[in-house]
């Protein structure tokens, strides 16, 4: 039986005033039974008594339990944080984000193992900034004191790696498949090598396996062909061009 919280209430009084109570047996069905008691939040789960007494005791000992019960799916809830972290390497944004609930007790090592491309980021030294800049914004060493929603930078370096901007052109005609596309790399990728990490992705699938990649320097439209990504500086873009 359940029984609304104001009503227990004025039940406990009437009881100490000896006066008549009204009791409003409200009879809600919980959809999830293993959570009426945080569902319905105006009502407790109480036994049928034979005596108002009884009865009373029972509820305010039901409504003590869902009391202590919300406290700690509060405290549990309050363990994790949900700030939008945007993956930083070599000083260049990935733009790359990971979102959704955190523990609170993530350090920078924590995050950059649950990172896009965690597999190219376990030599890179990591830092956590509180802010969208790394030079203006203090670093923290976890996310206890961040927020929901706020934006963290995960600023991971490694000199074996380059930010490139990527873009896919298929076929004879080279048409350009995809607009380019920020993407993290190892410098000594060959066009075997980076086409393997590209076709990681779902669009990409089908890439290979005759590929060459470029290199377009900044303002310039004439690509270079490379052998790897060495000459390429941060944010520099590529283009793998495949048959």
């Amino acid at each position: 039986m359940k029984v609304t919280i104001p009503s227990i209430l004025l039940g406990i009084l009437s009881l100490s005033t000896c006066a008549f109570a009204y009791l409003d047996y409200n009879e809600l069905d919980a959809q999830d039974s293993t959570n009426s008691l945080l569902v319905e939040r105006n009502t407790v789960e109480v036994p049928f008594q034979h005596s108002l007494r009884s009865f009373l005791e029972q509820a305010a000992d039901a409504y003590r339990r869902a009391l202590d019960d919300h406290d700690d799916l509060l405290e549990a809830r309050s363990d994790s944080v949900s700030p939008k972290i945007i993956l930083h390497v070599n000083g260049e944004s990935t733009k790359k984000e990971l979102n959704g609930p955190s523990p609170k007790t993530w350090t920078a090592q924590d995050v950059q193992k649950h990172a896009m491309w965690k597999t190219l980021l376990t030599a890179a030294t990591c830092k956590l900034h509180l802010g969208s800049s790394t030079m203006t914004n203090p670093k923290v060493l976890s996310l206890v004191a961040v927020k929901d929603s706020q934006i963290v930078i995960l600023d991971c370096h490694d000199p074996n790696l380059v930010v490139i901007r990527l873009a896919i052109k298929k076929g004879t005609d080279g048409a350009q498949e995809k607009l380019p596309l920020p993407m993290v790399a190892y410098k000594t990728w060959d066009a075997s090598e980076l086409v393997k990490e590209v076709n990681k992705e779902n669009a990409y699938k089908s890439l290979g396996p005759s590929c060459w990649i470029f290199f377009v320097p900044e303002g310039s439209s004439k690509p270079q062909k490379i052998t790897s990504l060495q000459a390429v500086p941060q944010n520099g873009r590529v283009v793998i061009t495949c048959k």
